[in-house]
């Protein structure tokens, strides 16, 4: 049975078991889930096979892949399993441009990392060898491609069967040869190795037998990001640092700094030989890219000065090398004219990191996103994600914590207190204004405005959860009043309405009916030390409430006093966010970076992720169709349908 077949009956089964008990007679998607965009984001390492193929990492493990004759990237698969794995270095075989080798680590410092292989083009990955080494640096040999060097944070290591086998080669008491950043391997003498660490580069010439500094006319305490051997000549060897980019004509002997790139430009990331014109080098730094036609003599910077460029590829093609740059937040770019123009070359490469993401209740598939690391920009889309566009408007100063979807339009809750609502008519965004509970004379100076923690759309007004009690929008959108029952509360984390209306506070939960006159304290589950979320949901017939807790999900059943059962039969007992509920469906975003859905109302859960969306999930929403809309922390904004083509 093929990967294909295998896959639409594993997602049969799925919605057998979510929907009907029937699988649909008509052809469901082959894919459920599909990337809404925006395009673009964080580049960390690429590659280029002799095919023409060039390959990218992302800092969650996954391998995307551009082919030769292509138009767009495809997500390949992930490198490590992790969703912490930072792909810091890919290689190819330059006898196989299928076969590639990944260098990981993990964010998580216990974990380390390792290298990890595909014969498959990146659709599948397998562990070879330094499991628990963080690794920063990877080549291969070109004489004898089943020699590897890998630089870790203990040292340098070797194989000489493609990973089946590792042994350190730099001494492990010498202390100046740990915090490898960079390796390279002479391409006609895999013997001779440079290294370059967080304070100096090294050589040897016996393949580790022995090795000595190699710093002379290098600026003490550089720390060697990347280092090139001339391909034409290869006594030239290129050295990148914090301290500048270096050239030794004497195979690391001495060094000399290398003048043009202003000192601002320093963190130069990796410097690359054209795959043609052997006399051109590209430095990809911290404030663009710069390029040099005459073996680093002089230099010229070809892009904006903002755009930081992590990583590069040249691809050998008929009129002059094609060069792609990968970038922290612009994603992938390409030059086909040596550096001269470069255009955006992100189809199917959608991995950004959302920081914030709101839908319109009012309206399927309008969505606004807040990518990290752009705090005042924020992008829009009205169509499910075909056109995005920059909301007009920047955000005023102040680090927004989390965009709201409301009946009143779009809200940005602020890090340091008060809210922002949107006036889509004057473009602009206004503060909201919290009315004082206090007269005016009783009051002394100007008074903070409460963060708020959860907005909740009512039937006609927006319920606010501050710390501050709860705040709402009856008697105009720009002041909020204060809750007619706020009396009863003080910091309150969460606000549910529905047949029962709840407050979730630190220490209590406290509900009442649906006119909020007679409130009483909810006994909380046993053995639960803190609370997320609360929510009714209608979940069959009736509705049910809901609580989002540190050891899973639990369900009130309102019987003493056994008041709430855990939620199970496929939901893990961990941290949540908030359920959803779309058509029949009830969605639930765990910790774990698993997304679980019930067709039962609760009853049952089956997790619908797969490698390629599992993420962690920043926010969900229904899409109006029975299906979810969600906002990853790397993937950027998924859709979810479980509907048949």
């Amino acid at each position: 049975m093929s990967r294909q077949s295998k896959f639409r009956e594993s997602l049969c089964a799925v919605l057998t078991f979510l929907l009907t008990g029937i699988c649909f007679a008509t052809q469901l998607s082959a894919d459920p889930w599909q990337r809404l965009g925006p395009d673009g984001g964080q580049v960390i390492s690429m590659t280029a096979a002799a095919d023409g193929t060039v390959y990218l990492g992302t800092p969650d493990g996954h391998v995307f892949a551009f082919a030769a004759r292509g138009s767009h990237w495809e997500l390949r698969g992930r490198a490590g399993g992790r969703l912490d794995g930072v792909v810091q270095s890919l290689i190819v075989d330059p006898g196989d441009p299928n076969r590639l080798y990944a260098g990981i680590w993990y964010l998580d410092p216990s974990a380390g990392g390792g290298v990890f292989q595909t014969s498959d083009g990146g659709r599948t990955w397998q562990p070879a060898g330094l499991a628990g080494e963080a690794v920063r640096a990877l080549r291969q040999s070109a004489t004898d491609p089943r020699i590897l060097v890998a630089g870790t944070r203990n040292g340098v290591f070797r194989t000489i069967d493609r990973g089946s086998h590792w042994q350190r080669i730099s001494p492990a008491e010498n202390i100046e040869l740990r915090n490898v950043d960079s390796v390279a391997i002479d391409p006609k003498n895999p013997s001779v190795i440079y290294s370059g660490t967080y304070h100096l580069p090294w050589k040897t010439t016996d393949a580790g037998r022995s090795w000595f500094a190699i710093h002379s006319g290098m600026i003490d305490d550089s720390d060697v990001m990347s280092l090139q051997i001339d391909r034409d000549d290869l006594a030239t060897v290129f050295a990148s640092a914090c301290s500048g980019i270096y050239r030794s004509s004497d195979g690391g002997s001495s060094w000399t700094k290398l003048q043009g790139i202003p000192y601002s430009s320093r963190r130069t990331q990796q410097i690359l030989q054209d795959s043609e014109v052997s006399r051109r080098w590209y430095a990809a730094t911290t404030e663009g890219l710069w390029i040099s036609n005459d073996g680093g003599e002089t230099w010229s910077r070809v892009t904006p000065r903002d755009w930081v460029v992590n990583a590069m590829a040249s691809v050998p093609r008929p009129g002059g090398s094609r060069i792609f740059i990968g970038t922290e937040n612009l994603g992938a770019l390409v030059s086909d004219d040596a550096g001269k123009t470069f255009y955006s070359a992100n189809v199917g490469f959608s991995h950004r990191v959302v920081a914030s993401m709101a839908a319109d209740p009012k309206a399927p598939g309008h969505i606004l996103v807040q990518l990290a690391g752009s705090p005042r920009l924020l992008l829009e889309t009205r169509d499910a994600g075909k056109n995005w566009s920059v909301l007009p408007g920047a955000l005023p100063t102040g680090e927004v914590e989390q965009l709201f979807g409301t009946s009143d339009g779009w809200w940005a809750a602020l890090r340091n207190g008060g809210a922002l609502r949107y006036d889509s008519r004057l473009r602009r965004w206004t503060a909201l204004r919290f009315a004082s509970r206090v007269p005016r004379a009783k009051t002394s100076g100007r008074v903070a405005p409460p963060r708020v923690l959860r907005v909740v759309d009512g039937d006609t007004q927006v319920y606010i959860a501050t710390t501050d009690g709860v705040w709402t929008t009856g008697s105009g959108p720009a002041i909020l009043r204060p809750f007619e029952h706020n009396r009863l509360f003080d910091s309150v984390d969460d606000f549910s309405l529905g047949p029962e209306t709840c407050a979730l506070l630190k220490k209590r939960i406290t509900c009442a009916g649906k006119d909020a006159k007679a409130w009483e304290v909810l006994p909380p589950p046993r053995d639960v030390d803190s609370f997320s979320w609360i929510k009714s949901i209608r979940d069959g017939p009736g509705d049910s409430l809901y609580l989002g807790t540190d050891k899973g999900v639990f369900r009130w059943n309102g019987a003493m006093p056994a008041a709430w059962h855990l939620v199970q039969s496929g939901l893990p007992a961990l941290p949540s966010r908030p359920p959803v509920v779309s058509g029949k469906l009830l969605g639930v975003a765990a910790t774990n970076g698993g997304f679980y859905v019930s067709g039962d109302g609760g009853k049952t859960w089956m997790r619908i992720d797969m490698p390629a969306e599992t993420g962690a999930i920043v926010n969900l929403y229904e899409d109006g169709e029975g299906g979810f809309e969600v906002a990853s922390r790397s993937e950027g904004v998924l859709r979810w349908s479980p509907a048949a083509q």
